[in-house]
Order: C-alpha cells, then sequence, then structure tokens
C-alpha cells in the first residue's frame, strides 16, 4: 500500500480543551481526533459511542492531517477508542502532525505497549478492578514511559485506590517508569474529589496529579 493511502478509522474530529492531564495541560486548546474501536469494555466507559469499528468512518490519514492543520491547530489530542489498535495509520499521523510542528498526545488504555519511540506524548490509563479490566494490564507496557507521559488510574473506591498503591510500589520495585507523572483520576458520581485528594496527601503521593475532568465542568465536548 502506497503511504499516501493509509487509511484511519475516525469517530469525530472536534475543537475543545484539554480536559484531563497531559503534556500541554489542563485547559490548554487542542483538536481531538477521536478515532474509533477498542479492545477493552470499561465498566464506567463514557465514551460508548466510539468503541465498535462500526462507530467510525474510514480516512486518508493525509487528507485528515490537511483537515486538522487547515483549523489552525497547535495541539491535537489523538484519543478513541483505543488509538493503538490503528498503530500503522497513527503512526503515519503523529509524523505528519510533528512535521508540520503539531504537538500530539495520545490516550491510550494500558493493555498496549506504548511505542516510545514515536515524537509525541502519552497519557496511559492503568485499569483498576472496578474497571473489570483489570487483568489486561502488563508492568511492561509501562517501561518505556518518560517525564512528558502520564500514567493515569481511575479511582471508583478505597479498593481501587489501595490497589493503585500496590501497582505503585510494583513499579519502584522493577523501577519502571520511574520518571513519568501520575494522575489519579476519581469516578464521577462514585468518589468525592475531596476524599481522594485527602488519601493522596496522607500517604504522600505528593508530587501526583488530582486529575478532575474540567471539560464536564464547563460543559464542553
Amino acid at each position: 500500500m502506497e503511504e499516501r493511502k493509509i487509511m484511519v478509522n475516525v469517530n469525530s474530529v472536534f475543537q475543545s480543551i484539554n480536559g484531563e492531564v497531559n503534556n500541554a495541560g489542563i485547559g490548554s486548546i487542542t483538536t481531538f481526533v477521536r478515532l474509533a474501536g477498542c479492545n477493552l469494555r470499561c465498566n464506567y466507559c463514557d465514551t460508548l459511542y466510539a468503541q465498535q469499528d462500526a462507530d467510525g468512518k474510514e480516512m486518508y490519514v493525509d487528507r485528515l492531517t490537511s483537515d486538522i492543520i487547515a483549523m489552525g491547530s497547535r495541539r491535537v489530542t489523538i484519543t478513541g477508542g483505543e488509538p493503538l489498535l490503528q498503530i500503522k495509520p497513527v503512526y503515519r499521523l503523529v509524523n505528519k502532525l510533528t512535521m508540520a510542528s503539531i504537538d500530539v498526545s495520545i490516550e491510550t488504555n494500558g493493555s498496549i505497549k506504548i511505542p516510545y519511540e514515536w515524537p509525541c506524548s502519552f497519557v496511559v490509563d492503568y485499569k483498576l478492578p472496578s474497571s473489570g479490566m483489570a487483568e489486561k494490564m502488563a508492568l511492561d507496557n509501562f517501561d518505556s514511559l518518560n517525564y512528558s507521559d502520564f500514567i493515569k488510574y481511575v479511582i471508583a473506591d478505597k479498593a481501587d485506590y489501595d490497589y493503585a498503591k500496590d501497582i505503585e510500589s510494583q513499579f519502584r520495585d522493577e523501577q519502571i517508569a520511574s520518571y513519568t507523572r501520575r494522575a489519579f483520576s476519581p469516578v464521577s458520581g462514585e468518589l468525592d474529589p475531596r476524599e481522594l485528594l485527602e488519601w493522596l496527601i496522607n500517604d504522600g503521593f505528593t508530587d501526583s496529579y488530582l486529575n478532575i475532568q474540567l471539560h464536564k465542568l464547563v460543559k464542553v465536548r
């Protein structure tokens, strides 16, 4: 297949703010590229509309890149679905965008090893028991992350939090992702953010981030 004919399955493209942690910062204006299709089925998923391959439309990567550039974008957040399921077209998209001096961040679910050589940053979930997907995680999927990246824990209750603490101990013991930033995100309607903040402070996670979904507070997409 000729490189210029590579296609990617896209659910939507829109401009908004980064409502959660990434290297550009919460509140930064970005163009979202939401891809279709996911290999996990998390209990609290808030993007069910992008879970199936049929939820997207095939687009040429080069055309998508041109459309994004025409929007005047300086930042792009690639999300899903699960972007790394479409690794070849996403790699081309990342390279095309960075060649146009556009900063790229990818949100991924933690079940796929991160391609460390890509010229972008990553926000990688570590799934906890309440998600129903904790068994899909593997520590070595995270071993190539660096300071521009985040590991994100989505916390529904104290059991999730204690599980995340155990994972953090394993990361330390294995010296994995030592310089990668951590974010802890309460499940909306399940856990009071103030309670999660208290746990983090009491347990010495003072270099971590309390991740609140700003876009939902502002009531934007």
